[in-house]
């Protein structure tokens, strides 16, 4: 993921050289202008482009910091929740919070954080 999100920083600062590139004063309204036709295609694909990298790095960041914060822990209990409605055969929309579903000291934890609906 690291190595990802250095490509995603060098992918912002190629898209920042080609924005140079294309808007360089040298060639624009000049005779031989390669970019003449298509200078506003191009600047909106790169534009874009570079905004959605962008965004893709910052969900990239909350995905980082997100890391081993429980994941485990929530399919392990949807799962024992899950076993209980089957075992009880009880509605999953309207069960009993009195019976406890938390067997193993492990996952005791977990209904601090998670609660049936």
């Amino acid at each position: 993921m690291r190595t990802v999100m250095i490509c995603y920083t060098l992918s912002v600062g190629y898209f920042i050289f080609k924005i140079y590139r294309v808007c360089r004063g040298d060639i624009i309204n000049k005779p031989g202008d390669p970019y003449q036709d298509s200078r506003p295609y191009f600047m909106i694909t790169i534009v874009a482009t570079m905004l959605l990298v962008i965004a893709t790095a910052v969900v990239s960041l909350f995905c980082i910091r997100n890391f081993d914060n429980g994941l485990k822990e929530a399919i392990e209990y949807e799962k024992m929740k899950r076993d209980h409605h089957r075992a009880y055969n009880t509605n999953v929309n309207h069960s009993d919070e009195s019976v406890s579903l938390m067997q193993s000291a492990e996952l005791r934890g977990a209904l601090d954080r998670f609660t049936l609906e």
